[in-house]
């Protein structure tokens, strides 16, 4: 957002005239954001279906997932953006991701990265995803984790995203602005203005 570098659209499909963006980048093809689930494992203050650990009865079975996959790798679509909830806490993540990378498919993934530990940023470095999108809400580990819901999120997120870079998986930060953090992204825009105006 600040720069225009760290996007998920950036960093996998290449910025018009500045570089020549990869061939899948058609702006005729659209890409996907799949709300795979409403489970999560953070009490966030603002999410509007309600993610929590307490889940839903009434998400995709693994074959119906799986199916929705078939179904956009037989399109040709080019991105899709796994989210949620908490994408990573369904067991089933793994076949899903699997399946559109398998079928050409790129694969991003929004997350809290809480649950990015060595072992699951290895893996999915190794399912060749390209893209982690992790939220941090604030510079303050305590806004953080009261906006989150959970004390430490702001640690575990944080590790999520050394161990996403150590992986060597591109990582962009998502930023939920509210009335109690937007003056924390008011400088960094109005830096941004300045350098788009300098032409």
């Amino acid at each position: 957002m600040v720069t225009g570098r760290g996007t998920v659209s950036f960093q996998i499909k290449g910025s018009y005239g500045r570089r020549a963006p990869s061939k899948f980048a058609s702006t005729l093809r659209p890409i996907v954001f799949l709300e795979y689930n409403v489970q999560g494992n953070l009490y966030c203050l603002h999410y509007y279906i309600s993610a929590d650990p307490r889940g839903w009865s009434e998400e995709l079975s693994r074959d119906e997932v799986l199916a929705v996959a078939n179904d956009i790798v037989e399109l040709g679509l080019p991105l899709v953006t796994i989210t949620g909830g908490e994408p990573l806490l369904r067991e089933d993540f793994w076949d899903l991701a699997g399946r559109l990378i398998g079928g050409g498919v790129r694969v991003a993934v929004s997350t809290n990265g809480t649950l990015i530990s060595e072992d699951t940023a290895v893996r999915l470095a190794e399912l060749s995803v390209s893209y982690v999108g992790i939220s941090l809400d604030s510079v303050n580990p305590q806004f953080h984790d009261m906006f989150r819901g959970v004390r430490g999120a702001f640690a575990r997120a944080l590790r999520g995203i050394e161990n996403s870079l150590k992986a060597g998986i591109p990582v962009g930060l998502r930023m939920t602005l509210t009335r109690y953090n937007m003056g924390e992204a008011t400088p960094w825009l109005s830096w941004r203005r300045a350098w788009m105006l300098r032409g």
